[in-house]
């Protein structure tokens, strides 16, 4: 059944790998080790203590193993017009479709299973990376971002409880990749220095993505006005990796928003009183639940082009 999903997900364009539920308590102790070294911030601890949940979700089957699929996903490129003049930024990858690949992923195997007698169900609150770098489907990149072969860092992560039968197997330990040890490109490159030289765990309390995600403070006085690359998130260390070129080169998706949209954007109108093509357009692209940032990011995107 396993080879099965495997190639079944293959031929979705996706990857995955399946572990033992029985090896859960050994990623909890991988967790539990990470944040013995000391170098969890405080925001990583709160992700560590207030988000990640190992408890077994009551369900209608026995839970015997975890699926994890890494679906790709796209980076768009968006325009917009103001007063003239146009601004070209991106919208990263795994935005767009954050709330749907799970959606997506979870439809396809479930008529895979179904007609099998097997079951599956979300499991959103596990750590994805680590059990996708432990089931040996990624490999850490120096930037904290996981790459799996054939693909980048460009998907999303889906993790799924299943009754699939698994046998315990090895897992394997977590590792950079081997081209991190001598290429130094997107610590070249991170506009905040949130990378370090010595881990793969970076100061995310610096990393742009967090910090103009939501909300609408002015950016802290240490961030550069040229540090700016998206509508939000961050970029500038997925762009110049490698692992990422055909990616970047691929990655023809454009959506322009018009001067009149844009307005609509940087004034901070009410949703319900967008024109329908901008609503349109929000809702494809997922950016409804960012929409108290935009204007104060396509503000500083604009400054930038003064």
């Amino acid at each position: 059944m396993i080879n099965l999903i495997k190639e079944k997900v293959l031929n979705m364009s996706d990857r995955a790998e399946i572990i033992s539920v029985e090896q859960l308590p050994e990623i909890i102790t991988e967790v539990k080790n990470i944040k013995d070294t000391g170098w969890l911030n405080g925001f990583q601890n709160f992700i560590v203590e207030n988000i990640y949940d190992f408890t077994l979700p009551e369900t209608d089957f026995k839970i015997n193993s975890i699926i994890i699929v890494a679906a790709p996903s796209k980076l768009f490129n968006l325009t917009f017009i103001n007063n003239g003049k146009k601004v070209s930024t991106y919208l990263p990858p795994t935005y767009y479709d954050y709330d749907s690949a799970h959606e997506r992923v979870e439809k396809y195997l479930g008529d895979l299973l179904t007609p099998h007698g097997y079951h599956i169900s979300f499991a959103p609150r596990l750590p994805r990376k680590i059990l996708a770098c432990k089931s040996g489907l990624s490999k850490y990149g120096r930037n904290n971002i996981t790459y799996v072969d054939g693909i980048g860092s460009f998907y999303q992560l889906v993790t799924l409880y299943s009754d699939i039968p698994c046998d315990k197997k090895d897992l394997f330990e977590i590792t950079e990749m081997n081209t991190c040890k001598t290429c130094t490109l997107c610590l070249q490159n991170c506009p905040t220095k949130a990378i370090l030289k010595d881990r793969y765990l970076i100061n995310n309390e610096r990393c742009l993505t967090g910090i103009n995600e939501c909300g609408t403070d002015d950016f802290p006085e240490w961030i550069d006005k040229s540090a700016h690359n998206a509508i939000y998130g961050c970029v500038k260390c997925q762009i110049v990796c490698p692992h990422n070129r055909n990616n970047v080169i691929n990655s023809k998706d454009t959506v322009e928003f018009t001067e009149e949209e844009t307005l609509s954007l940087l004034n901070s109108v009410p949703f319900d009183e967008f024109s329908e093509d901008l609503k349109e357009k929000i809702m494809e692209l997922n950016m409804k639940n960012y929409l108290s940032a935009i204007p104060r990011n396509l503000k500083v995107l604009f400054e930038q082009n003064l």
